[in-house]
């Protein structure tokens, strides 16, 4: 029984050691920090390599029969299926959501580096309704981000067909395996060889014996109980998930009382008869032949007394008679003759069981030589792989920050080029502006020539009106008294006519100095074109060449991003050669162990032989019998 629970106990081990192992794959931890950024492009980037890497570990690890990747919120990712050595990768359309489903539920909790066992093994509806069309147990743990925030659930999903296995079948007794309720996952009797997902019976270990049997076996973790009716039953637990009570499943073997007595019984009930069957003929005769036949059977006695004592060497009675004195003394004559014959074959025996031992036991110690020197060829090339490994390690790190510094020039290549377009647009509509403002001042010149036009018309007829002005004082002043208001009139007319032309020069002045003002203004604007446009055309060049960068450092980045995938494919190839080594290590480990018990066997057989040698010695018999 416990080398049946240990097989189970080094399976769970197995699959546990495999779900962390996969939990910490390059690929799957650059898939795990780029899901909260919400970038489809690097999700999408990291998920081919993560479903690859899934593919082939299914095919590696036969026993799994299903991978998920799983977000907070209960959506499949990732799922890949291996059956009859063939996977296949779930299509994203096709991936569900199980939110809702109680497995869900009791994994969400999950604390860092904890693995959740959910066994569905059962012959019962819940297991059936499953979807699975065979025994699984399903291994989940949490997945984090570097910066500890947790993104989602890696759930294996593994059969459990190897395990159950392992417990095969007894010809005597059977061995059941049930979980914490009762129900059976594994009974070596016939009526349990049925298909699993077909079977209808909700039938539990408490239908057979009781719900208080059940409990007292759950209260204690291993022991023999031999009240049980008929049977002797012998159990052992076995936690599957850190000690939890409710996670735990009962070995049991069970072994009728009549087959383990019966040995015992049959010598016992042969002894008890052959001694009566002695008795009472002894007693009959004693009967009816008196005296005369005593002789005979006190020498019968005497001599079984002398063998008693270990004193083989008697003569034969050679009772010459065919009554059944005569039969009862040929008969003990055959026994005796026959028993010194025995015990000469187990001294034999003995002698050939001592001598085979001692080449067992040579040769067990030339294996476990061998055994010895094999590991140590196996820890040095452990120890190389070991150290390929942090090579390998150290380089996908490099590769890891060349990467990163890939990312960085690309996405700073990327910023320049959008600012450099951006200078490109702002200086062309500075261009334009400055066309419209050219436009403005030649329209600015234009106008001031027209005032300057309108300035001079104003100056002529201020002069002809200063003329006009001048008659008419000439005129006043020969009219006497009568043209006197009148020559005052004219002389105010001469002095606005002259303030006007004064006026009108001083604008004329003035709108020169605009025109030449603006005659510089249209130079300068039309070199500040010509630079504009210059500018231009170095950020059109400049935007070109950014767009070659970008492109070339684009290109770097997914080169650099694929190196860093085949070194960490090579890191991960070096690890299952890794881990493989020390699975072999193990097993020469495990076989030394076993060598080791069987030379303790082995000197247990010679110790017994040698007891076996003392007996004998014990007992006096004929060389030449």
């Amino acid at each position: 029984m416990a080398q049946k629970l240990s097989g189970v106990e080094a399976y769970l081990n197995e699959n546990k050691i495999d779900i962390k192992e996969v939990s910490g794959r390059f690929t799957l931890q650059n898939l795990v920090e780029a899901l909260p950024t919400g970038d489809e492009e690097e999700i999408d980037f990291w998920l081919e390599p993560v479903q690859e890497d899934f593919s082939r570990l299914a095919l590696i690890r036969k026993r799994f029969s299903q991978m998920q990747l799983i977000d907070l919120e209960g959506q499949e990712i990732i799922r890949v299926i291996h059956d009859k050595n063939q996977t296949q990768i779930i299509k994203k359309e096709n991936l569900l959501n199980i939110k809702s489903q109680p497995f869900f539920k009791s994994i969400s909790n999950l604390k860092r580096d904890k693995i959740s066992i959910n066994p569905i093994m059962a012959y019962n509806a819940k297991s059936r309704e499953s979807g699975f069309s065979e025994p699984v147990i399903q291994f989940s743990t949490p997945l984090f981000s570097p910066g500890g925030k947790k993104i989602g659930f890696l759930v294996i999903t593994a059969r459990a067909g190897p395990m159950l296995k392992t417990f095969g079948e007894t010809p005597h007794g059977k061995i059941m395996l049930i979980d914490s309720s009762g129900f059976f996952l594994h009974r070596s009797d016939l009526s349990r060889k049925i298909d699993w997902k077909t079977q209808k019976s909700e039938e539990k270990f408490q239908d057979q014996y009781s719900n208080e049997f059940l409990n007292n076996i759950r209260a204690t973790p291993k022991g023999i109980i031999e009240d049980i009716g008929s049977e002797f039953l012998t159990f052992q637990q076995i936690a599957y998930d850190n000690g939890n009570f409710e996670k735990i499943w009962l070995g049991i073997y069970s072994t009728e009382k009549n087959e383990i007595l019966k040995p015992v019984t049959d010598f016992r009930n042969q002894f008890i008869f052959i001694i009566t069957l002695v008795l009472i003929f002894i007693f009959i005769a004693a009967s009816i032949f008196g005296e005369n036949l005593t002789r005979p059977l006190l020498k019968v006695a005497a001599t079984a007394k002398a063998i008693a004592r270990g004193d083989l060497r008697q003569k034969k009675l050679n009772y010459q008679s065919e009554d059944e004195i005569g039969i009862l003394a040929n008969t003990f004559d055959g026994m005796v003759e026959q028993l010194q014959n025995n015990i000469h074959s187990i001294s034999d025996t003995s002698l050939t069981l001592n001598s085979s031992s001692t080449q067992i036991s040579t040769a067990i110690n030339e294996q476990s030589s061998i055994a010895a020197e094999q590991s140590a060829s196996l820890t040095q090339i452990t120890t190389t792989l070991e150290e390929l490994s942090q090579s390998s390690s150290q380089i996908a790190e490099n590769s890891n920050s060349v990467v990163e510094t890939s990312s960085d020039a690309l996405h700073l290549s990327q910023k320049g080029a959008e600012s450099i377009e951006t200078l490109k647009e702002k200086m062309d509509g500075i261009l334009e502006n400055n066309k419209i403002n050219i436009k403005d001042i030649l329209n600015l010149g234009k106008k001031s020539k027209e005032i300057g036009t309108v300035m001079g018309i104003i100056n002529n007829i201020a002069d002809q009106t200063k003329l006009i002005a001048f008659n008419a004082a000439i005129e006043a002043s020969g009219a006497g008294d009568a043209g006197k208001r009148f020559g005052v009139v004219a002389v105010e007319i001469r002095r606005l006519a002259d303030n006007v032309m004064e006026s009108t020069n001083e604008i004329q002045n003035k709108i020169e100095e605009i025109q030449q003002a603006i005659n510089r203004l249209v130079v300068i604007a039309e070199k500040g074109s010509k630079g504009i446009e210059e500018g231009a055309t170095l950020a059109t060049k400049t935007i070109t060449e950014l767009g070659t960068l970008v492109h070339g450092a684009k290109s770097t980045n997914d080169e650099a991003k694929q190196i860093s995938i085949s070194t960490q494919q090579q890191m991960t190839a070096t690890s299952q050669v890794l881990s493989a080594l020390k699975e072999i290590q193990t097993g020469i480990h495990q076989s030394s162990v076993s060598m080791k018990q069987t030379q303790t066997i082995t000197n247990s057989l010679a110790d017994t032989s040698k007891d076996l040698k003392r007996l004998m010695n014990e007992f006096k018999i004929n060389e030449s019998s």
